[in-house]
């Protein structure tokens, strides 16, 4: 029985709320785009942890990483574990989104918005709220021309 139990840990970490972005394929430092990865892992809900490194997320004409379940964003800290969007926008779009409802927790992360926006607006980090929603954000740097914390 006890055999089991550890085989299962080791498989399955999404069972006990905690999943790690590279569990879905996100690889740091390679210049390719993450955003299946991330979007993949906060669909799990829980924690999901950021590993050391920079990783690249597509804005452009869409919403990178969007939380409709409580989630907490948990980088190694902010210096070492950044989440960069493209230099330059060619449609409005947002990196992190937090539903109506849904709490939320981001610690120990750089995020860096676009550079240029040009005509196109850029939202980095946004939560809803509601009644039952919430957002907790600490160790962080978010930087972006377009707006950075909503």
């Amino acid at each position: 029985m006890i055999r089991w139990l550890v085989v299962f840990c080791l498989i399955c970490p999404a069972a006990f709320g905690e999943v790690s972005v590279s569990d879905f394929g996100a690889v740091p430092d390679d210049g390719q785009d993450d955003t299946a990865a991330f979007r993949a892992a906060v669909q799990q809900g829980g924690v999901v942890r950021v590993p050391a490194g920079t990783y690249d997320l597509t804005l452009s004409g869409q919403t990178a990483v969007d939380c409709t379940r409580s989630v907490q964003l948990v980088g190694v800290c902010r210096d070492q574990s950044v989440l960069k969007a493209e230099e330059k926008l060619t449609a409005a779009g947002t990196m992190i989104l937090f539903r109506p409802n849904a709490r939320g927790k981001v610690r120990g992360l750089s995020l860096v918005g676009p550079k240029e926006i040009g005509e196109f607006g850029c939202n980095t980090l946004v939560h809803y709220g509601g009644p039952e929603g919430s957002l907790v954000v600490h160790d962080c740097l978010v930087s972006s021309a377009g707006t950075a914390v909503k």
